[in-house]
């Protein structure tokens, strides 16, 4: 997995309270659907590695 060094990434704020957001740069990033926001927020709280799981 390739990392991209901190000194070359703009932070990305994200607000789980209240009203779901993610900005980077002051900019609003859009999901394209509930379950991808879903995902987002679980691996988000759940930093640890995840294994891939797959559907079927």
């Amino acid at each position: 997995m390739a990392r991209l060094s901190s000194q070359t990434t703009t932070p990305i704020k994200i607000y789980l309270l209240g009203s779901f957001r993610v900005e980077r740069d002051a900019q609003t990033i859009h999901f394209s659907t509930r379950q991808v926001k879903s995902l987002f927020a679980f691996l988000v709280l759940h930093p640890e590695q995840h294994s891939q799981i797959t559907r079927r």
